[in-house]
């Protein structure tokens, strides 16, 4: 093994023992398991037949010389990194990590280190949404919790602007006298849309800020994770350079009811168990929904709910 002898070759009616992952002997074309072999003397009996390239691997048989294998374009799984290692790749050029900075706003929150108060609840949705990011390829930055202050506010985004490629703004994004989102990037910069016909996540915004993306995910931690899945992920999924979502969906059946209001996409949160998806029906506001829950179930604007039984495609966390 690693050091073949060229002077080794065997004729009709002979063989030779090799180890596993040896080189195969000038005159052989085959190699059988030990485990099917009698040994008695000078003899080898073989118990089984044995057909060309049996048990060996030949020069091109995992890829042939010339074949493009790896594209742009396409996400670097582990096993890739095993391609490119056995190919004796050890650069290749990738996409930049995109630099994604989540700011919280209310007056409501306070860091997860703190001991809430009356009206107080800490911050969950900075902590969610960095950590879906970093998984997905990105470098997230989070800029701390501004108070429904306007100059507080200001200087958050400030900040972010010159060293993100995009900016997650949690919260402010419904219409009360003091959620700002909407009102500072359109004074900043431009709002192309404030409100999306969907469930949950529907005064989600879309704009830029001197050039640069900015979204105005919900408060609510389940809307702002379905937000984050479906409308920010394309957007990611683009600046990664990605020509296929890295996305895993499963077929299951429905084990109940799922009723839905027409005119608007409902995203459902559910429990897969041996291909049978339960709903896990909850407010937005709470993290249950998401925590015993590992996929969504898309509800499309037209349909009035899904029926029990029915088969669906689960978009998995």
């Amino acid at each position: 093994m690693g050091n073949p002898d060229p002077a080794l070759v065997i004729g009709q009616d002979e063989c030779v023992y090799i180890p596993t992952g040896g080189v195969l002997p000038a005159g052989a074309d085959a190699a059988v398991m030990v485990e099917h072999v009698a040994v008695a003397g000078d003899s080898v009996l073989i118990r089984k037949p044995v057909a060309h390239g049996e048990n060996v691997l030949f020069r091109d048989d995992d890829f042939r010389k010339g074949e493009t294998v790896l594209t742009s374009g396409r996400r670097l799984m582990p096993q890739d990194a095993g391609f490119l290692s056995a190919c004796g790749c050890t650069n290749v050029p990738v996409v930049k990590r995109p630099v994604i900075g989540i700011i919280s706003t209310g007056n409501e929150l306070i860091p997860a280190t703190m001991t809430p108060g009356p009206g107080q609840i800490r911050d969950a949705n900075a902590p969610m949404l960095a950590a879906w990011l970093r998984e997905y390829g990105c470098e997230a930055r989070m800029y701390g919790i501004a108070r429904d202050e306007r100059g507080a506010f200001e200087a958050l985004i400030a900040r972010a602007l010159p060293e993100c490629d995009a900016i997650l703004i949690s919260g402010g994004s419904s219409k009360d006298d003091r959620d700002m989102t909407a009102r500072i990037i359109a004074e900043q910069g431009e709002v192309l849309v404030h409100g999306i016909a969907l469930a949950p996540g529907k005064p989600t915004i879309i704009g830029k800020i001197a050039g640069t993306p900015a979204f105005g995910l919900p408060g609510h931690p389940g809307a702002a994770f379905v937000v984050l899945i479906t409308i920010v992920r394309p957007f990611i999924d683009a600046m990664l350079g990605l020509t296929q979502p890295v996305i895993l969906t499963t077929r299951a059946t429905l084990a109940e009811n799922i009723p839905s209001q027409k005119g608007r996409e409902e995203y459902v949160r559910v429990r897969l168990d041996r291909n049978v998806a339960t709903p896990i029906f909850g407010k937005s506001g709470l993290l249950n929904t998401l925590v015993k829950s590992n996929g969504l179930v898309r509800i499309p604007s037209g349909a009035e709910g899904l029926e029990k039984g029915s088969e669906i495609e689960v978009q998995l966390w």
